[in-house]
Order: structure tokens, then sequence, then C-alpha cells
């Protein structure tokens, strides 16, 4: 037998509303995180992962130590497939507008800093627009693009930094700054969240950068899960401390 195209149409759907309803024959059961040996399979970008696992793995320890992570990379692109086919169960990052069968929750607003080393040399002075588009730009890209948001909200006003050195990890980019002339405008919590703070200069960008969203999305038929309902819990709290 083949099914009709209407029939192929209305799989989705239809898909969606049985994973739903098996959600929530499976939501009486009790969840306990202090016992409970399970598996919890997320995506994570890259900037997601060093501002949230830290602070998620060692909740683990302390509430949950039966339990286990696997982190699976994901991006801006790919983040609601892996939700579609099941290869993760919940994602944070920054991710389009997802269907209906798809849960979204907005985690924070994600505004934008610039970093340079301490020593900087035409740091010294507070940084005007001109200056800064003077200097050594680093970008990160994880596609390797060296033109980004920052450059895409530059070329509005019609202007154009220099992108000397892109990279495809957000990590690299306070090392590299901290050994170079080069300067950084990335997310704040990318420079924040470190460690051991580097002897970097942060300062406002010289031009209004509008503040992007960061979720955590996942699929509707884990709605009802308690065990999924107390990680997104974690997940949030961490989010609101961050």
């Amino acid at each position: 037998m083949v099914p009709t195209p209407a029939a192929l149409d209305a799989a989705p759907a239809i898909r969606s509303i049985l994973e739903q309803v098996e959600s929530v024959l499976r939501g009486g059961r009790i969840f306990e995180p202090e016992e409970s040996g399970r598996q919890f399979v997320i995506g994570l970008s890259d900037y997601a992962a060093f501002v949230l696992l830290p602070q998620l793995t060692a909740r683990m320890e302390r509430e949950a130590p039966k339990i286990s992570l696997v982190i699976r990379n994901t991006s801006h692109t790919v983040g609601l497939p892996m939700l579609e086919e099941g290869s993760v169960e919940l994602i944070a990052g920054n991710f389009p507008e997802p269907p209906s069968h798809l849960r979204e929750e907005l985690l924070y607003e994600e505004d934008f800093v610039c970093a340079g080393r301490g020593d900087h040399p035409a740091l010294a002075d507070p940084l005007d627009l001109d200056r800064y588009l003077c200097l050594r730009h680093l970008q990160v890209s994880t596609r390797g693009n060296p033109h980004g948001y920052v450059d895409a909200v530059l070329a509005e006003r019609g202007l154009k930094r220099k992108t000397a050195v892109t990279v495809g990890h957000f990590l690299m980019a306070p090392l590299l700054v901290e050994s170079s002339n080069l300067v950084a405008t990335e997310p704040r919590r990318l420079f924040g969240s470190l460690p051991s703070p580097l002897p970097l200069r942060l300062f406002p960008p010289p031009i209004d950068i509008p503040p992007f969203r960061v979720v955590q999305a996942w699929h509707a038929r884990h709605d009802a899960d308690p065990g999924h309902q107390w990680l997104r819990r974690v997940v949030r709290e961490i989010a609101q401390q961050t």
C-alpha cells in the first residue's frame, strides 16, 4: 500500500497528536531526580554550552548524581530539525520560531559587548565609531562566515568593519582577544562566564546592536513528562542566574 498525498501531508500532525496522548499517559509517573538513572540527550550551541553547561553539570552532581547527560552540538539552523527527528529531546540557544508541535521558552535576551585586551593601545580612550571601524576585528561564526550579525547591523547604516580573523568556536574568542590586538563584539555572557577572568577590557559597542533571544525548546510529546519538566526547570533556573 502507498499513502496518498493527503495522508503524507497529514502524517506530521497526526504523529504529533499521538505523541502528545502518549505523553499525557506517561504523566502520572513520579520522577525523583535523586534516584533516577535516566539519560537526557540535549542539543546545545557552542555558546549555550559555554554559558549553561558548567552550572548544569554541577546541579546534576548535587541533585541527580545517577542521571547522565549526552550533549550534542547544535546551531541556529539544525536545532529544530534535531528535535523533529528525535536525535535530541531538548535544545538551548538561538533558533527560528518553531512550528506548533514544538514548544519554546524564553530563557533570556542576550546583548553584545566589545572586548579587547587590557593594554590594547587603541582602547585607552572611550571608543567612538570611527576608531571602532578601523580596528582589527575577530568574528565568531560556526559556519566560517566572516560577515555575521554585527556586520549586518553595520551594513544597514552603510558601514563596514575589518574582520581580520574568523573562527568557528566561541570559546576561542576570549583567548585570541587576550593575546592580540583583535577586538571582538560578541554576546556579553561569553566574557562574563569565564571561570578565570582574563585581563580584558569590556565596553559597550559604539553602535546599537539589537539583542537576540536565547530559548530552550522541546517536542510537545515531552510536555507532561515529569522528568523532562524537572530538566526544563533546572535549565530555566540556571539561565536566570547567568
